[in-house]
């Protein structure tokens, strides 16, 4: 029984992802209804008794059957009182291979609104800390790209193409595979700084050499209002560089991530998370030059290490924020970190989120 590890969770756009239950199948069959035609190209050939009350309510008993066997868990997509999708882990096993297969579809009145990506990111997350798998799969067929750029952002790797692989539309057609490595004490412990790119920001792992870049970047006051220190001299730098890329903490508790952030090529700030050698959390900063700031590079960069970060198996993101700091506080709230009321000895209010929901600026 995996009711005591699966709970809900509020996603994106007043969507809440929880467990299906009975009384679900007048919803759902009004959900699949509106979505026949839109469904019918990506899912088996349905009897018209499945779009059907009834037939949801036995569609559902099996699936409650499977989820109380542990082997399934149905999750529904609720907007207020209606149903606007599923997202589904299957096949569940357990013993060495702690795996499962994931399937999920967004009303098409909701597509392109990051709902569905909200949705997969949320059920990484509750099947690795949750429920202890080890990895989930995934199958498209490869006329599929929206789904594909989906599985992508968190964390999905392809791993190959497999022929006539399920009969979706009447035929059999071949599928792109997909899987997901959940967070593990072997991976943490290996957690480094990559280079990540994103259509606007190259994030550039930090190294001692960016010491010289980094000072005009760093100059002025107006940065340490909040977070206190002063302009750094070269030499303050590379001291400091030369401490931060070792990795981690000695005692091996905590993996140090820095990352200079350039836009076309012109470093204009960092970012950095201290992760938990565990996986559990991350604290995450960043820090824009005065020149370069009011134009959304902050949030633009922080997205980016955080869907890293996330692709990693990291649960949750925490960040410490001065309460007159509004500029950062406006891009946590961007990111789907929450105030948590908890200051610090230097007065910083402590922001937290799991979901990693990014919301429009």
């Amino acid at each position: 029984m995996l009711s005591k590890t699966v709970s809900a969770v509020d996603l994106v756009h007043g969507v809440r992802l929880r467990v299906a239950e009975l009384s679900d199948a007048d919803a759902l069959a009004a959900a699949y209804r509106r979505n026949r035609s839109y469904l019918a190209p990506w899912e088996p050939q349905r009897e018209d008794a499945f779009f059907t009350p009834a037939g949801q309510r036995a569609v559902l008993r099996t699936k409650l059957e499977q989820y109380a066997a542990g082997t399934e868990v149905p999750w529904v997509l609720v907007e207020k009182d209606r149903i606007i999708g599923c997202i589904t882990l299957t096949g569940i096993v357990r013993g060495p291979f702690q795996s499962a297969n994931l399937g999920y579809w967004v009303d098409t009145e909701r597509a392109g609104r990051g709902i569905g990506s909200a949705a997969v990111a949320a059920v990484v997350e509750l099947a690795g800390s949750g429920m202890g798998l080890h990895r989930i799969q995934a199958a498209t067929l490869l006329v599929n790209p929206g789904s594909q750029k989906v599985l992508a952002r968190s964390g999905f790797e392809r791993i190959g193409m497999a022929p006539q692989y399920l009969r979706i539309a009447g035929a059999w057609q071949d599928h792109l595979l997909f899987q997901r490595l959940l967070r593990t004490p072997e991976t943490n412990r290996a957690l480094r700084a990559a280079l990540i790119t994103t259509d606007r920001l190259t994030l550039d792992p930090l190294g001692v050499h960016h010491a010289a870049e980094m000072v005009p970047v760093l100059a002025g006051t107006e940065i340490y209002r909040y977070i206190g220190g002063q302009a750094p001299t070269k030499e303050m730098l590379q001291a400091r560089y030369a401490a931060q890329t070792v990795g981690g903490s000695p005692d091996g508790s905590e993996a140090w991530l820095n990352w200079i952030i350039r836009e076309q090529g012109q470093a204009i700030g960092f970012v950095q998370a201290t992760a938990a050698a565990d996986g559990s959390t991350s604290d995450v900063a960043w820090v824009i030059g005065e020149a370069f700031q009011g134009r959304g590079a902050a949030t633009d960069a922080a997205r980016a290490m955080l869907s890293w970060l996330r692709s990693r198996g990291i649960g949750r993101i925490t960040a410490s924020i001065h309460p007159d700091n509004l500029a950062s506080a406006a891009v946590a709230r961007r990111l789907g970190l929450l105030p948590t009321g908890s200051f610090d000895d230097d007065g910083e209010e402590l922001w937290s989120g799991t979901s990693f929901i990014h919301t429009a600026d």
